[in-house]
């Protein structure tokens, strides 16, 4: 993941430097547009008065425009919202305790780098700011705005799939996670043994996929209510 800091060309009406919390939690979005530098050139236009903290192009590079310490503009527009997280915190604009993540797309699904760049800045935020992978605290922006916001993320980019993704990028220890195959499905079932979670007829192969293993790992999730993490 190649990170760029353009934070000091984002003009302060588009963010604050003050936030009442700290990153508890991550909201995911997509910015609408499939154009390389609109999203980052937008939040760049001072009347714009919206911005994230990162941004995913289609190839992966990520753009750091707002501290997470500070507040972007992201998802303060509520509207039918469902994220327990939102109503835990007293109704609050989630924009004072979310970081926000945009990856570009106007619909069609992530690149295989981008969602690479998005489950390692994923580990790497919740590393830093102790948030735990879950979906308590893992949210997409339709899930605080139901009404404007109903395909974002879109139904190919899932938060469910991130957090999965995310959980076993952290089990393995980070490096990349591939969409579509996960050739190293043997450590994770290794580390699974080693939790004493009896793991039978499991196939692993070159050729096994991420879903196959998300049910798996989905499956014993519910058996162990959370133990794992």
């Amino acid at each position: 993941m190649k990170l760029f800091d353009v934070t000091n060309s984002i003009p302060q009406t588009n963010y604050s430097l003050s936030r009442q919390y700290s990153p508890e939690g991550i909201c995911y979005h997509i910015t609408g547009d499939s154009t390389r530098g609109q999203a980052v050139s937008w939040f760049r236009n001072p009347s714009s008065q919206v911005s994230a903290h990162y941004v995913i192009e289609k190839n992966g590079d990520t753009f750091l425009c707002v501290y997470p310490e500070s507040k972007a503009y992201h998802c303060g527009r509520i509207e039918k919202p469902s994220a327990q997280i939102y109503f835990d915190k007293g109704q609050l604009n989630p924009n004072n305790y979310l970081i926000g993540i945009e990856c570009v797309s106007n619909g069609e699904p992530l690149t295989t780098e981008q969602w690479q760049s998005l489950t390692t800045l994923t580990l790497d935020l919740c590393n830093t700011y102790k948030i735990k992978i879950d979906r308590y605290h893992l949210v997409g922006h339709n899930e605080l705005d139901s009404i404007g916001k109903v395909f974002d993320p879109i139904s190919s980019y899932k938060v469910d799939d991130v957090v999965n993704a995310v959980t076993l990028l952290k089990m393995q220890g980070g490096g990349k996670v591939d969409e579509n195959k996960v050739h190293w499905a043997q450590g994770i079932f290794d580390f699974l043994k080693s939790q004493g979670i009896e793991i039978h007829e499991t196939r692993f192969d070159d050729k096994i996929t991420r879903g196959e293993v998300f049910s798996l790992l989905s499956q014993i999730i519910k058996k162990q209510k959370g133990e794992l993490l």
